[in-house]
């Protein structure tokens, strides 16, 4: 577990250069991550994800109103 943390937090650095505008929030646990990011570039956001290494393939599991993220469902504040 700590290589493989070591070697993700590595990852988010990159990632989060790679969208400094874009990314509002990253959060890991281990091999999961939460994101939330403009509507805008979702879809080039999960392309640089896949193109990192070819060997780890990140799937999205929630889009919109309602993530499931480690058992738990987030949704969005209503103001």
């Amino acid at each position: 577990v700590v290589l493989s943390n070591i070697y993700l937090t590595a990852f988010d650095r990159w990632l989060l250069a790679s969208f400094p505008r874009s990314i509002h929030r990253l959060q890991r646990f281990v091999d999961d991550a939460f994101l939330i990011n403009k509507k805008t570039a979702h879809d080039s956001i999960v392309r640089t994800l896949n193109s990192w290494n070819p060997s780890i393939v990140w799937e999205v599991t929630g889009r919109g109103n309602e993530v499931s993220f480690l058992d738990l469902s987030s949704y969005p504040l209503k103001n």
